[in-house]
């Protein structure tokens, strides 16, 4: 989460420093890793209809999990984060 963030943080500084919007509420970071999530859920039942092994499907359910803990809790995690960035 921490690199997703970080990384997205740092394109928004230089869309700023191109004279763009930044988006540092992380909204549309948090509409992507939604998307993320949709691509995911197509892609196993793809495999499913192609395979009948779990071993596929299960390494693009394990890439979700992520998707999904970020995008449904980006909010809470970082605060929860706040914690250790205090001075």
């Amino acid at each position: 989460m921490v690199r997703s963030v970080s990384f997205y943080l740092l394109r928004q500084y230089f869309v700023a420093k191109k004279g763009g919007q930044p988006d540092y509420d992380l909204a549309e970071l948090q509409k992507l890793y939604e998307s993320l999530e949709q691509v995911n859920r197509g892609i196993v039942d793809r495999i499913h209809a192609l395979s009948k092994a779990d071993a596929e499907a299960n390494s693009i359910v394990i890439l979700d999990t992520f998707a999904q803990r970020l995008s449904g809790q980006l909010s809470k995690q970082l605060s929860d984060l706040d914690k250790i960035f205090s001075v």
